[in-house]
């Protein structure tokens, strides 16, 4: 009988314990405040966390938006409202990178997260040249993790600053110089085979055919009028905008 007793105590034990290291490796964890890399796993050298940590916090300095990265080993899904609801700080603006290594595929991913401010002032079209920016995809899909954390860091201070959209006046200047040249092409084009029109051998008109003119008349077909009504009245209609809050957030893409 004692001895059922201490095999189930003994089973009983080892349960609990197995549950405990589950839920510890799956939930349960705490991010502190003002954390700005978190590794989940031994993704990142520690060699290297140093010199990460200072390139997201120069990026940082002087935004409104935090900037955050989360890097975990596994196949489970991870976003921005996981990160939120185990991290203490509170946020208003958030860029967040998620890099995933998957065990069984040898595979490095990375995701580019963005909550509140961020999520409205970031484009689509920005956060496509984050992520498909060579310094950032070449680094962390060959698992150099620290150069590819750093150059996304800088592209994400630029974006959130609105740095990062294309210069107006410099595509003003290209497209201006583009067509330009495309025009002289064409014009060059045209002036080239007229003078060589005007090189082939004419008709003789003048030695089969004449022409003598008397009567020169003009002549008064008839005449149309369009008229166009335009209308002047509002009929009633409006337009309003509307405003925008804070707290909007989500997955903005992967690679």
């Amino acid at each position: 009988m004692k001895t059922k007793v201490v095999i189930f105590l003994i089973i009983t034990t080892l349960l609990l314990t197995v549950i405990g290291l589950t839920v510890s490796a799956y939930g349960g964890f705490i991010i502190p405040s003002g954390e700005l890399l978190t590794d989940r796993g031994d993704v990142i050298p520690d060699a290297d966390e140093d010199e990460i940590i200072a390139a997201i916090a120069e990026a940082e300095s002087g935004l409104d938006t935090k900037i955050r990265v989360f890097a975990y080993r596994g196949t489970s899904y991870y976003d921005y409202l996981d990160y939120i609801d185990e991290s203490e700080e509170s946020f208003y603006s958030l860029v967040l990178l998620v890099i995933q290594y998957d065990n069984y595929s040898d595979e490095y991913y990375y995701y580019l997260d963005t909550y509140g401010d961020a999520y409205y002032s970031i484009k689509d079209k920005e956060v496509d040249r984050i992520l498909d920016n060579n310094e950032v995809y070449d680094n962390i899909k060959s698992g150099n993790l620290r150069e590819g954390i750093i150059a996304f860091a800088t592209l994400a201070k630029k974006a959130s600053a609105g740095d990062l959209r294309p210069d107006f006046v410099k595509a003003l200047i290209i497209s201006l110089v583009i067509a330009v040249i495309v025009a002289f092409i064409v014009c060059l084009s045209i002036y080239l085979a007229y003078k060589k029109k005007l090189h082939a051998e004419s008709y003789p008109l003048n030695r089969f055919a004449s022409l003598d003119l008397k009567i020169e008349r003009d002549s008064f077909v008839t005449k149309f009028i369009t008229r166009v009504r335009i209308n002047t009245s509002n009929g009633g209609s409006s337009r309003s905008g509307g405003g925008r809050s804070g707290g909007g957030g989500g997955r903005r893409g992967g690679r």
